[in-house]
């Protein structure tokens, strides 16, 4: 390589000139340049596609991402619906047992009722148990009355 301060020749490997010190521009050859240049729009169709395939990437990632959004979505539609069913189901439950407690009250005081009725009626049966027998006593008496009438009546024919 020649300097073109001195005009020495320089191995082509030197950066500078042995001669004079200036520093030493490299001329590439054609064919370098023109490899070079290739080089870079390969560097640069590489980079393209690596990005391009980085933006698929990205629009597949935001696809799934709208996919889970969505199911994430229904998911919660179909639990706050299912919520809505229980709190509903619990208010009928809740119903239904009041009814049953009101019935059960009605009951229990029916019972109670026909306790009563049962203990006077209990009562009057007693009472009336009682006057059977006395009656039937009177009429055993009577009975035994009648007989010795009935034999003092024959012997005084």
């Amino acid at each position: 390589m020649k300097c073109t301060n001195c005009g020495t020749e320089n191995p082509d490997t030197a950066a500078h000139c042995t001669e004079c010190g200036a520093a030493l521009k490299q001329v590439m050859p054609e064919r370098s340049v023109a490899d070079a240049k290739a080089r870079a729009a390969d560097q640069a169709q590489n980079a393209a596609d690596r990005a391009e395939n980085a933006a698929q990437q990205a629009a597949l990632a935001a696809q799934q991402a709208d996919t889970a959004a969505r199911e994430a979505k229904n998911a919660a539609k179909e639990a706050k619906e299912r919520i809505k069913e229980a709190k509903q189901r619990v208010k009928e439950a809740k119903q239904q047992a009041k009814d049953a407690k009101l019935k059960a009250k009605l009951l229990a005081g029916e019972a109670r009722q026909k306790a009563a009725v049962s203990k006077v009626s209990s009562g009057a049966a007693k009472d009336a148990a009682k006057a059977a027998k006395t009656s039937f006593k009177e009429a055993n008496a009577a009975e035994k009355e009648a007989k010795k009438a009935a034999k003092r009546a024959e012997k005084g024919k």
